[in-house]
């Protein structure tokens, strides 16, 4: 099972060809695939802010992981409560709900960011 971080998210809806075979394999495989519902928070933060840019809405994009067969995760109290069990190696608030999202859920996170992948305790794929 799998969580994809918010850019892989987005590079997969959108067909860019920044992922690589392996982890298209991951994401159409049939094995489970979420995105958090932060990664929507996110997305919608950073293009009201001129950081983020994507055609459409978030309600598009929320449509096309589901018509992708992405489960949505929802966010829930222990994942809260996992985050002040961090080490503080990535600044990013939406980045640390994720990781803390992967450990609690058993999910193994798929990202390309570097500040991630320094985390240990979480399973990883790097993108």
């Amino acid at each position: 099972m799998y969580l994809l971080d918010t850019h892989v998210f987005y590079w997969y809806l959108s067909g860019e060809k920044l992922l690589n075979k392996e982890i298209m394999a991951v994401i159409n495989s049939d094995e489970p695939v979420y995105v958090s519902i932060c990664s929507f928070w996110e997305m919608a933060i950073k293009n009201s802010i001129g950081k983020f840019e994507f055609d459409g809405t978030i309600n598009d994009l929320y449509k096309d992981a589901l018509n992708a067969y992405i489960e949505i995760l929802p966010v829930k109290i222990p994942h809260i409560q996992g985050i002040s069990a961090l080490p503080f190696i990535h600044r990013d608030p939406f980045d640390r709900m994720l990781i803390s999202q992967a450990i609690y859920e058993g999910l193994t996170l798929v990202t390309a960011d570097e500040n991630i992948l320094k985390y240990t305790g979480v399973k990883l794929i790097k993108a």
